[in-house]
């Protein structure tokens, strides 16, 4: 399964579909380039394996991975098991201070210099709910602004 078919990203969608329809059905993600949170959404949809089509040196490679999923094991490339990884240790820590997901995500646009109305756009939610996530982030990581939750956050590997 692609993530982008002919430009949209649909693959997540259509493997979850899959997955409803016919759940014993093995999806691999075979993409070329990957957002740091496809990997978890593809798994979340359902999806086995993981390869990136940079990664792929021959068509053995692809067959590696058939028979792995197909025998119930997932299969990764080496990016993404370091992404993987890169993210179970996010994830761990983010449950260190409490963070939930999206306060993850909100301290993330933070990082990069969005302001309440604007992550409160980009999310589609209620200005109030973006300003007590950031309340809340704040409180949980035991700082005063967000400069010092950036800080913290980058410091202790909630975000990059």
């Amino acid at each position: 399964m692609d993530l982008r078919f002919h430009g949209e990203t649909r693959g997540i969608e259509a493997t979850a579909r899959i997955k409803a329809l016919l759940p014993h059905t093995q999806v691999i993600i075979f993409t070329e380039f990957p957002e740091d949170t496809d990997l978890g959404a593809a798994v979340k949809a359902g999806a086995s394996g993981f390869l990136l089509k940079k990664e792929v040196q021959n068509s053995a490679m692809i067959v590696d991975a058939i028979h792995a999923v197909h025998q119930g094991d997932a299969y990764l490339t080496r990016t993404a098991a370091t992404r993987a990884l890169r993210e179970i240790k996010r994830l761990s820590r983010s449950s260190v201070y409490g963070l939930t997901e999206r306060e993850v995500q909100i301290l993330k646009l933070i990082a990069v210099g969005r302001e309440n109305h604007e992550i409160t756009q980009h999310l589609g939610i209620a200005e109030r709910t973006t300003a007590n996530h950031v309340s809340n982030i704040l409180s949980k990581l035991n700082v005063r602004n967000r400069t010092q939750a950036v800080s913290v956050a980058r410091r202790d590997g909630l975000i990059e």
